[in-house]
């Protein structure tokens, strides 16, 4: 993720390339980039899961995900807001992203060695060998029963939000062209996206553990279920708001309540794998 990072950074200076007679465009350092930025999803997040597994009781796994959940979040609190901070202060987008970029690189920086100097994996019970591409394919061939309707809806609900969580940037700053003006604070709509996008954190933070604690009580079916419908009405709601920046606060806020059952989610992937095979079964 860190070289993802600088290599969109370094994108503007690298220019085109010659690869044996054919000429690569330079635009193509962004999907390089794109794809080392996105390891960190691949590779973190079945490990992530299965530690959790490994380390809390069954009947507390929602909660268990709440914890590390909050923590995640309030990175994605700050990031944004971090990133509206440097766009507004710059003349204009491209000087600000690259602002942007810096500071996401000295922290990818400092949390790789973070990482590896003070995590300690000796009492893992997970990742001590790779059975093969074998392994894998047995897995899905097993996997729980009660597993799979789970898998199918969680498909088509990141299929769908796929198809138009990329444009919610656009939807506020080009097609809406909302900015913000208020207290005496001034923000491009550029910036101000930054702002919606730490509002919904806040409400994502302030709700995963009591939604969590509410679902020891009424099962993690309906908790889930409230977070996939928020992710089906948010982009219908967004694409026909008026250009109103209140509006857009109280819809991001909205926003933030799909991220409340996310712990509830994980539990239910997680919960039906042996112990230690919640890593591969994510």
């Amino acid at each position: 993720t860190t070289l993802g990072f600088g290599v969109w950074l370094l994108a503007p200076e690298l220019g085109a390339i010659r690869v044996g007679g054919a000429t690569v465009p330079p635009w193509t350092w962004i999907f390089v980039g794109l794809f080392l930025t996105q390891a960190w999803k691949s590779f973190g997040l079945g490990a992530t899961f299965a530690i959790v597994k490994q380390s809390v009781p069954p009947n507390r796994l929602a909660m268990g995900f709440a914890s590390t959940e909050v923590f995640r979040r309030i990175g994605f609190l700050v990031g944004p807001l971090l990133a509206a901070v440097l766009l507004s202060t710059t003349a204009g987008f491209v000087a600000g992203f690259r602002a942007v970029l810096v500071a996401a690189l000295l922290f990818a920086l400092g949390a790789t060695v973070a990482q590896h100097f003070l995590y300690d994996a000796s009492e893992d019970s997970i990742g001590k060998s790779f059975e093969g591409v074998g392994g894998v394919l047995a897995d899905l061939r097993t996997l729980p029963a009660t597993l799979r309707p789970l898998l199918v809806a969680d498909t088509l609900i990141r299929f769908a939000n796929g198809m138009v969580y990329v444009f919610f940037v656009i939807v506020v700053t080009d097609y809406l062209g909302v900015g913000f003006a208020a207290f005496g604070v001034t923000l491009r709509p550029d910036a101000f996206f930054g702002v919606l996008l730490g509002v919904e954190m806040v409400v994502a933070v302030a709700t995963k553990l009591p939604v969590s604690k509410l679902a020891e009580y009424t099962g993690l079916k309906p908790v889930v279920g409230l977070g996939f419908l928020v992710y089906a009405v948010f982009p219908i709601l967004l694409v026909n708001a008026p250009a109103d920046q209140w509006v857009l606060v109280a819809l991001f806020a909205f926003s933030g309540l799909r991220f409340a059952g996310l712990p509830a989610h994980k539990a239910l992937i997680v919960g039906p794998a042996e112990r230690d095979a919640g890593g591969r079964v994510t």
